[in-house]
């Protein structure tokens, strides 16, 4: 305000509290009519909280090219039930509906309940470095983009996405120190009365992939499989296909025995199978044989089929069917010389089911 200009100032010192209070300016000024312009430094003293309040939905606005400088012990409170605007370049707290917080300082940590903290790197003031929100919910409207890494450390994310686009070509699951306890995979949520979710996961116990049901929720470390999916494809490739009818597997039998029988432990004790029988040594005996029997009550059952001995050492592979057992394999004739060293067979079955 110039020097010479000429304005009246109501002012009064209260007797209730001994203190002095100004109570309006009437002359116009360059911020509008009746406003009180204070161009110098306006300093709070004492230990008690300082107010600077606005009622009836008038505003407080504080522009500050410098710092805004609070030297008290006690608090410096801006409360306003509209509109509280505060711009300054060190450390600014509000509590309003509303905070617009323009530019703050650096060292604008505060560990309070609720509370903003914008940081400023010390080498430039712009808010740049770090922004630090504790509050029970934060609602951001429209677009936001991330310009840096983002960590999330809570215990859930829910993302309520339309389309969600990864440009990672490799995603990780179970990032976890256990991870390797437990299973892991995706689960397709199916809500109803009875929970029952399918699932593509890797199953630790059985060292497989499976497509399953469940009625177990994504928090589990164990899947448990209710019953196995249904899978359609165009075409398998595959080392091998293996199920509870068709399977491959390795024995081994005494080159000198043939007493000795190994049962196919699972299979059934009637019904009808398909064994073919290799030596994984060249040379070694073959067996191409069909199985049929109608009854577990008795050994009777139907061959055909072709086998050849070993070539050099004559040493044949049979199968047989005894009363109430599954199928078992043995020598029908040894190693010619066999000294009881082992001979391992690759066996192919194939059932109805």
């Amino acid at each position: 305000m110039a020097p010479n200009a000429q304005v009246e100032i109501s002012a009064y010192s209260s007797q209730l509290d001994g203190s002095f209070r100004i109570h309006k300016s009437k002359q116009p000024t360059k911020y509008g009519t009746g406003s009180l312009l204070i161009e110098k430094d306006c300093q709070f003293y004492g230990d008690e909280d300082h107010f600077l309040s606005s009622v009836n939905a008038k505003n407080i606005t504080i522009s500050s090219a410098k710092d805004l400088v609070h030297q008290s012990v006690a608090n410096l409170t801006l409360d306003s039930g509209a509109v509280a605007s505060v711009n300054g370049t060190n450390q600014v707290q509000l509590t309003s509906k509303k905070i617009d917080l323009t530019s703050v300082g650096s060292d604008a940590l505060s560990p309070d309940v609720n509370q903003v903290n914008v940081v400023a790197s010390s080498l430039n003031p712009a808010i740049s470095t770090q922004v630090n929100v504790n509050a029970k919910e934060i609602n951001l409207t429209g677009k936001t983009t991330i310009n840096g890494d983002l960590i999330v450390q809570g215990s859930s994310t829910n993302v309520e996405s339309t389309n969600v686009l990864l440009k990672d070509n490799l995603m990780i699951l179970n990032g976890g120190g256990d991870a390797i306890s437990r299973d892991a995979g995706v689960m397709f949520n199916r809500p109803g009365v009875d929970v029952d979710n399918t699932t593509f996961f890797w199953d630790t116990a059985d060292n497989r992939f499976k497509f399953a049901f469940t009625n177990k929720d994504h928090t589990v470390n164990d899947v448990a499989v209710k019953s196995l999916c249904d899978v359609e494809f165009k075409t398998l490739y595959a080392g091998s296909i293996e199920s509870a009818s068709n399977k491959t597997i390795t024995i081994e039998l005494l080159d000198n025995r043939t007493d000795e029988f190994i049962e196919f432990t699972g299979l059934k004790s009637r019904g009808v199978y398909h064994f073919q029988i290799e030596s994984l040594v060249d040379g070694g005996a073959v067996y191409d044989y069909k199985i049929c029997k109608s009854t577990s009550a008795n050994d009777a059952f139907t061959t055909h089929g072709v086998h050849q001995s070993a070539y050099a050492s004559n040493e044949e592979v049979f199968i047989k069917w005894d009363t109430g057992k599954p199928p078992a394999i043995y020598h029908k004739v040894s190693k010619t010389g066999g000294t009881g060293a082992k001979l391992q067979y690759k066996v192919k079955y194939t059932t109805t089911d």
